[in-house]
């Protein structure tokens, strides 16, 4: 996987991680994207390193 920067840079750019209609101000996955771990997975919704288990 890359680095989760790249990867929600990516996200933004292929138009999968985009703005919410329903939350304005908040971002959203319009697809599922698969994760090796919950830590993987908050790091590409938060842009920072972050410790999955507590974000959740």
């Amino acid at each position: 996987m890359p680095s989760s920067y790249r990867l929600r840079q990516r996200l933004i750019e292929d138009d999968i991680f985009v703005e919410s209609e329903s939350w304005p101000g908040w971002m959203e996955l319009i697809e599922d994207i698969e994760c090796n771990s919950p830590s993987a997975a908050a790091k590409i919704l938060l842009s920072r390193s972050a410790n999955g288990w507590m974000e959740w």
